[in-house]
C-alpha cells in the first residue's frame, strides 16, 4: 500500500498561476451545496462513477483542462509515477475516458462535510468493481494538489493504522453503512497524524487508510482550492483520474 509522501512541485509563482488560470474559469464552476462548493472537472464521486453523465462531463471538460493546465498535468504525472511504480511496476498515463484531475473550491468551511467527512476512497474501488477487477489495496492511490490556501492553517488527518478492510469489517459487524464505520473508527482510535497542506506541495498516498481533510475557519471567500485525483490499475497500467 502507497504510504502518504509528499513531492515539492510548483514554485509560489506557479501556484498563483494556477489558481488564477482557475479563478478566469470561475463562470465555469459546478456549484454543490450551498453556493460555496465548486468543481471545476468531471468528478467520479460526485457525478457517479458508472453514470452517462459523468463520460459526457468527462469528454466536455478534457480540452479546455488540457488547454489550461497541459503543463500541469505532466508535471504531475512525472511526479506521481515513481512512488505508483513502487506500488506496481506498470505504465503511468491519464485515462483516455474518465475524468482528468479537477479542482475543488470550497470557499466556506461551514459547507465542508460533503467533502470532508472521514472515509477511505470507496469511489476508486467502485471502479474495480465495476470493471469486475479484484480489489487490492496496492494497486490504488490518490493525489491532492494545493494551489490556493486560506491564511490559517488546513491539511490532511490520517489513520494510518485503519485501512478499507477494516472499515468494511466493522460495518458488515456492526450492520451500519461505510461512512458510519468510518466515523465510529475514528472515535474508538484517536490517533491521527497530521499532514499540512501547504500551495504547490503535492500530497499522495493510497486513499485506503481512513482520512480527512482538517477543518479550517478563514473568512468567507478565503477557501482551500486543491486540484484532486485518483489511480488504478486498469488493463495493465496506472491509469490516473477524478
Amino acid at each position: 500500500m502507497i504510504p502518504l509522501q509528499v513531492v515539492d512541485l510548483l514554485s509560489p509563482e506557479e501556484s498563483q498561476e494556477v489558481w488564477s488560470k482557475v479563478l478566469a474559469l470561475r463562470h465555469l464552476w459546478r456549484s454543490f451545496g450551498g453556493g460555496s462548493e465548486f468543481a471545476v472537472g468531471a468528478s467520479s464521486y460526485l457525478d457517479g462513477p458508472t453514470s452517462r453523465e459523468y463520460f459526457e462531463l468527462a469528454a466536455k471538460w478534457r480540452p479546455l483542462l488540457l488547454e489550461k493546465f497541459g503543463w500541469l498535468y505532466e508535471r504531475i504525472q512525472q511526479a506521481v509515477a515513481p512512488v505508483l511504480r513502487g506500488a506496481a511496476d506498470l505504465p503511468v498515463s491519464y485515462s483516455d475516458e474518465l475524468g482528468l484531475p479537477g479542482f475543488v473550491c470550497l470557499l466556506d468551511s461551514k459547507q465542508r462535510q460533503r467533502w470532508a467527512g472521514v472515509h477511505v476512497d470507496f469511489g476508486v474501488q467502485t471502479w474495480m468493481k465495476f470493471e469486475n477487477q479484484t480489489f487490492d489495496l496496492g494497486r490504488c492511490g490518490t493525489f491532492t494538489l494545493p494551489v490556493h490556501l486560506p491564511p490559517t492553517s488546513c491539511g490532511l488527518l490520517v489513520w494510518p493504522q485503519i485501512t478499507a478492510n477494516h472499515v468494511y469489517r466493522y460495518a458488515k459487524k456492526h450492520g451500519i453503512p461505510l461512512h458510519e464505520a468510518s466515523k465510529a473508527l475514528a472515535r474508538h482510535f484517536p490517533f491521527y497524524e497530521r499532514q499540512v497542506y501547504v500551495a504547490g506541495q503535492l500530497v499522495i498516498h493510497s486513499g485506503q487508510i481512513l482520512h480527512e481533510a482538517e477543518a479550517w475557519d478563514p473568512p468567507n471567500g478565503e477557501g482551500r482550492i486543491t486540484l484532486q485525483g485518483h489511480a488504478v490499475v486498469r488493463s495493465g497500467k496506472w491509469e490516473l483520474f477524478w
